[in-house]
């Protein structure tokens, strides 16, 4: 029973928060009969409580007693000591998510992650690295990372339909990381009504949200941790008049922007050329700071800050070497036949016939028109069988079409194409094939029948002439191409066998045209592959591992379908049979053989008519200039980054340093079997390195679908490992790795600490059976963490960065920090030796005066003043360079919407009527923005008010070297001799660095759970 009287501030009680100890920090009187308490949980939260004289009979302090019961099953709580280090991986081992995945890391992409984006949270941040740099590795690695660390649940990736299966695949394979494809089916067969809420790791293609209203209403309503928008240059606004054209692509970005904490924009080609639109562009990741219209004189932006730029010339390896090899570009100039030059001419009149009746249409008719005429002369470009069999087709669909019309059926004119935002070389191959296909068969000009009439004898005309080449067998383009393969050294490696070769083509006819030819060319019907739209997915990783893997098969011809989520540097020779019209398309070819991996010299040829049109020769010249595709960025002054190698080295060194505190293989493993075992689970070994879990129980199962992980705990695994090299066995089913990050593994850390969650604040006693002296030492664990001025819903401070520190006292009340995991050094006090430890510690008077303030004391003075400093380097600078931005940007347009409101009133006193907007419109459109520039500066200065929050002690046990131990048990020490050595050696030790991390932890068997 303890009396009101006796609550004074720094009393410890009992009976507040249950069975938990609270520690009092103020007292205030109401009378003399009611007190209220502010205290303290030993997690550091404060509360308050009122208390009356009828609740002294349930309050007990604790006066002169241990600061915990050290009862605890020792071996249960290193089980639960590293349940908790696992659940605080981040903190341990800074590189954790490149630890855990199945990648290689590359300097820039380490960079990017974790001296870039990681220390800019909240992130806002585009990733411009040239095109080939492994821009979907590095997203995927920040997911993985700020999943890690409990930043991330709900994650959206924007990626084009030609690229979103590859991102599908790579999160897969390489971080273990299951998205779902949020397709049409998925949308609308959502059992809440709304897909977006129903899965937490979804990608979706842009052209799906930014075209369908309905879908953009029910993205409204939702929140993200991160989403990720690959291809983001596409997300565009231009300035024309001085007014904003905002697209629908560019108003999704700003939709996709507000509803997430994290943004990152991945763009090869953030810049056009223009400064006006590249700011609208960066206005996606701070409206504030770069949005609207620019106001004030030429000065190029400022985004170093938000905006990290390397081209793949300047990327380098860990040895400092260029991680990209050479690669050479060769125009091969090819002339018509006089049949050919004939047909040409004839094509293109018609063409251009059709264009100029089309624009007497009105602008959805001539827009579908005009594509559909353009794919012809793309295939008059390709072979005589494109533009043979598309003429044909074209002929046969129209005569269907003029048909109908003649029996008053009511065929369609055109096929709609969708809005100005629709891009094209954003569909996947299969759907551009095929609906060029359908464009080129039915689009027409023609209004009426006679019209109808005429154009299909234009076109029975041109088909004719197309046929007469196609029998000629006069084709300039073929014999250049069959020049090249006979020869080009370049197509003959040692010994003269013939090496691997990519042909492209843009269209399926010609596809098959080419795989005739130079199979008869080389005499061998499996020497050639092909991949095009039509094929499924599995069949093209089939024709892909068929050409990489089969000597047999030396030439691939593919149309663009091969860029879709296949790397095929085992080839370094690529032919453009085809050029596409897009220069990006050109780059996304060749960035199939010149990718990280390429070790040869890589060439490519571009077959190119002499006879072109002057576009696609400008498109060719540009497209075979590396330097002009990046020279726009690097006039208007984009913030372009340089990896030097010094800059490597220190990549390296650092890996190299934290390397011996990461959360080996072996800690993983030895924590896991046991733990797994202790909830009811069923492992067993097989083959070295390898283990088969037979049974997974359901609280586990049912563990992880709570903690809502984007794969679920299976029930059966038929093979698990821990160390990456163990992964694939000959012979046997490849095993899953367990991981930090893995739902199995983070599920059953969940589940033990949860059962076990009493044991860190009883505390137990460990043995140092490497320590031959008598003095007991207490171990404390200690958390600190680093606060800003944020204020989050729940009314707390937001916290920015979190440490645990373990720290070691001994008797005379001095400190040292422990190391990395102390409590893997020591072994577990049997029943005999607790019989007798308890009661000499009841003894210990130093143990019972507050003891763990002294722990507390050790890391305020010695640890959080470092983690501090380190925080407000990292966050301050940034945010004065964005308060600095914002002010200036947000300035000038208040002043231009002040000096408008002027202007207008000066106008509309004079009796001049019919302006856009009229004074109290701009007038109160400036009062916004000058709202919005207070509010945002306000925020950035909370941001700054960075400080550390009051340690707590989150568990401790007490050490017990063998010397002491022997002595109490009345053993005989052998180790008399040894003990001044010890302690000399001792004295010398680092105590910052982890003691004997390299040793195999071992966990004894727990009671009842040792299948």
């Amino acid at each position: 029973m303890v009396r009101l009287e006796e609550i004074t501030v720094g009393a410890r009680l009992f009976g507040i928060a249950g069975s938990a100890q609270v520690n009092v920090v103020a007292v205030k009187w109401y009378g003399n009969a009611a007190l209220e308490i502010t205290f303290k949980h030993a997690c550091g939260q404060l509360a308050n409580q009122l208390l009356y004289r009828e609740d002294e009979d349930k309050l007990s302090a604790c006066v002169n007693c241990l600061p915990r019961r050290f009862d605890a099953d020792a071996n249960l709580l290193r089980l639960v000591s590293e349940a908790y280090r696992i659940g605080h991986a981040p903190i341990f081992d800074p590189y954790l998510a490149l630890h855990t995945s199945a990648i290689e890391p590359l300097p820039h992409q380490i960079a990017a992650v974790y001296r870039k984006m990681l220390s800019r949270l909240p992130l806002r941040y585009v990733l411009a690295d040239g095109s080939g740099a492994g821009k979907t590795i590095t997203a995927g690695l920040l997911i993985k990372e700020l999943f890690m660390r409990g930043d991330l649940k709900r994650c959206m990736i924007v990626a084009p339909g030609n690229v979103a299966e590859q991102w599908q695949d790579e999160l897969d394979r390489k971080f273990n990381l299951r998205f779902v494809m949020l397709t049409n089916d998925r949308i609308e067969s959502a059992v809440t009504g709304n897909g977006f809420t129903e899965e937490n790791l979804i990608i979706v293609r842009p052209e799906k949200l930014s075209r369908n209203q309905g879908i953009l209403e029910k993205l409204r309503v939702t929140d993200w941790d991160l989403i990720v928008c690959d291809d983001a240059h596409k997300m565009s606004a231009t300035v024309k008049g001085g007014e904003v054209k905002y697209t629908k692509r560019f108003q999704l970005g700003r939709l996709l922007s507000s509803i997430t904490r994290h943004f990152l924009l991945l763009t090869a080609i953030p810049h056009n050329g223009k400064d006006e639109d590249f700011q609208l562009f960066m206005s996606l990741i701070d409206q504030d700071r770069f949005g609207g219209v620019p106001r004030s004189g030429g000065q190029a932006v400022e985004v170093s800050d938000v905006m990290r730029r390397l081209v793949k010339e300047d990327l380098l390896k860990f040895d400092g070497t260029p991680l990209f090899p050479e690669r050479r570009v060769h125009t091969v100039n090819y002339g018509l036949s006089p049949l050919e030059a004939m047909l040409y001419t004839a094509v293109t009149d018609y063409v251009r016939d059709e264009l100029n009746r089309a624009e007497y249409l009105n602008s959805e008719p001539w827009s579908t028109v005009g594509f559909a005429l353009t794919i012809l002369q793309r295939r008059l470009a390709s072979s005589p069988e494109a533009i043979y069999q598309s003429l044909k087709r074209r002929r046969e669909r129209l005569e269907s079409r003029l048909a109908e019309e003649r029996l008053g059926g009511c065929a369609a004119a055109y096929i709609a194409l969708g809005d100005d935002d629709c891009d094209y070389d954003d569909m996947p191959s299969a759907e551009l094939e095929d609906t060029e296909e359908e464009v080129v068969g039915q689009a027409s000009a023609a209004r009426t029948i006679g019209e109808l009439e005429a154009e299909i004898a234009a076109l029975i005309k041109l088909e004719r002439m197309a046929g007469d080449v196609r029998q000629s067998g006069e084709d300039g383009k073929w014999d250049e191409l069959a020049n090249l393969l006979r020869d080009n050294d370049h197509m003959f490696g040692g010994g003269g066998l013939r090496e691997k070769l990519i042909i492209f083509t843009e269209h399926r006819d010609t596809l098959r045209y080419l795989a005739a030819k130079i199979r008869s060319l080389l005499g061998s019907e499996e020497a050639v592959a092909t991949i095009h739209g039509s094929m499924l997915r599995d069949e093209r990783r089939k024709v892909e591992e068929l050409f990489m893997r089969d000597k047999a098969v030396h030439i691939l011809i593919a149309t663009d379908a091969a860029c879709e989520g296949i790397n095929l540097q085992l080839a370094h020779l690529m032919i453009n049979y085809d050029l596409p019209w897009n220069p990006n398309r050109l780059e996304r070819r060749f960035g199939r053989i010149h990718c990280i991996g390429q070790t040869e010299v890589c060439h490519l040829w571009n077959l190119v008519p002499r006879e072109i049109r002057e576009r696609l020769n400008r498109i060719v010249d540009h497209s075979l200039n590396r330097a002009e595709l990046y020279r726009l960025p690097d006039e208007h002054a984009l913030n372009e980054d340089a990896m030097d190698v010094s800059q490597v080295m220190a990549i390296r060194e650092d890996m190299e340093r934290t390397e011996a505190y990461k959360l080996q293989p072996q800690f993983i493993k030895a924590f896991f079997i046991e733990a797994f075992r202790s909830v009811g689970g069923i492992i067993r070994p097989r083959e070295k390195g390898r283990y088969e879990i037979s049974s997974v129980p359901f609280a586990l199962r049912n563990r992880g679908a709570q903690l809502g992980f984007g794969e679920p705990v299976l029930s059966y695994y038929e093979r698990v490992c821990f160390d990456k090299t163990c992964r694939s066995e000959q012979g046997q089913a490849p095993a899953v790795r367990i991981a930090p990050g893995h739902p199995l593994l983070e599920a059953t850390v969940d589940l033990v600490r949860e059962r076990n969650g009493d044991v860190l604040k009883r505390g137990a006693v460990f043995v140092d059976d490497s320590d031959c002296g008598t003095e007991t030492r207490l171990l404390c664990y200690v958390e600190d963490c680093v606060q800003d001025g944020m204020i989050l819903p729940n009314g707390s401070r937001r916290v920015i960065s979190r440490r645990v520190h373990f720290v070691e006292i001994k008797a005379d009340k001095s400190a040292a920090n422990a190391g990395y995991a102390p409590y893997l050094d020591y072994r577990a006090a049997n029943g005999d030796e607790q019989a007798v430890i308890l009661p000499f510690l009841n003894s210990q008077q130093w143990l019972r005066t507050n003891v763990e303030d002294i722990a507390i004391g050790y890391v305020i003075d010695a640890m959080i003043p470092a983690h501090v400093r380190e925080v407000k380097a990292r966050k301050i600078k940034l945010i004065d360079k964005t308060a600095k931005a914002v002010k200036e940007r947000l300035t000038a347009e208040i002043r231009y919407w002040d000096l408008r409101s002027v202007d207008l009133k000066r106008k509309q006193t004079a009796g001049k009527i019919g302006a856009r907007y009229n004074s109290q419109v701009t007038s109160r459109r400036a009062g916004e923005l000058a709202a919005r520039m207070q509010k945002r500066l306000a925020e950035l200065e909370a941001e700054k008010l960075i400080s550390a929050m009051p340690p707590i002690v989150v568990g401790g046990a007490i050490i017990v070297p063998c010397g002491l131990l022997n002595k109490l048990l009345g053993r005989s020490d052998t180790f008399e001799g040894q003990e001044k050595a010890h302690r000399g050696g001792a004295a010398g030790s680092n105590q910052n660095s982890p003691r004997k991390m390299a040793y195999l932890p071992h966990f004894a068997p727990l009671v009842g759970n040792s299948q």
